[in-house]
């Protein structure tokens, strides 16, 4: 009876460690180009980062959280206004402050190579600050909605088992925050990330 105990024991121990795969950690810079309102800002945000974390649930199936940010900023050369009131001579400097927090998942495909190629979905909130400064001047709208972001990307490891690699990724992002000061009845945006990435640390 103790070498049956002692056999399922070790069996059970032996398949719990096969089962136990890899957490991922990559952070990098995220490049972003605005879909929506570009009358206020049109330019891309070369400001930008993000940093994710996930955990294989098997081979191909990741869940995890992201992070991200991104600044855009914009100029409109000075001109005058007509107002209510008479006219107003004056320059724009435009900004939108864009924060993210999602809940995502992900497939990857050809498990157990080095290069694997994935899909993901995230789902979470934004945080969207409207700024504009103009003359002695300025105005702003903070404004929460909810941020869906498909992805598709590849993961590369540097060596084969190795815990380094690099992840090159292409995001759609469309959050529900409006702002009527600033013209948007969503902030929607399409991005590039490049980043390194700790596996199973």
């Amino acid at each position: 009876m103790k070498r049956v105990f002692l056999l399922v024991l070790v069996v059970g121990t032996e398949t719990g460690l096969a089962q136990s795969y890899d957490k991922l950690f990559s952070i990098g810079w995220d490049n972003n180009i605005p879909l929506s309102n570009t009358s206020y800002v049109k330019k891309n945000s070369s400001r930008g980062m993000r940093a994710s974390i996930r955990q294989f649930m098997n081979e191909q199936f990741v869940m995890g959280g992201d992070f991200s940010w991104a600044a855009y900023e914009d100029y409109s050369p000075r001109q005058t206004y007509p107002t209510s009131g008479g006219a107003l001579t004056t320059d724009f400097f435009k900004y939108v402050y864009s924060y993210g927090l999602t809940l995502s998942g992900g497939y990857y495909f050809r498990p157990g190579e080095k290069i694997r190629p994935y899909a993901g979905l995230g789902l979470g909130a934004s945080y969207n600050d409207f700024a504009m400064y103009y003359n002695v001047y300025s105005a702003d709208d903070k404004k929460w909605g909810v941020l869906l972001r498909p992805e598709a990307g590849v993961l590369i490891r540097f060596t084969e088992h190795g815990s380094w690699g690099a992840l090159a990724a292409v995001h759609y992002d469309y959050a529900s925050t409006k702002s009527t000061d600033a013209g948007y009845s969503n902030f929607s945006n399409v991005g590039i990330q490049l980043g390194i990435v700790v596996i199973d640390w």
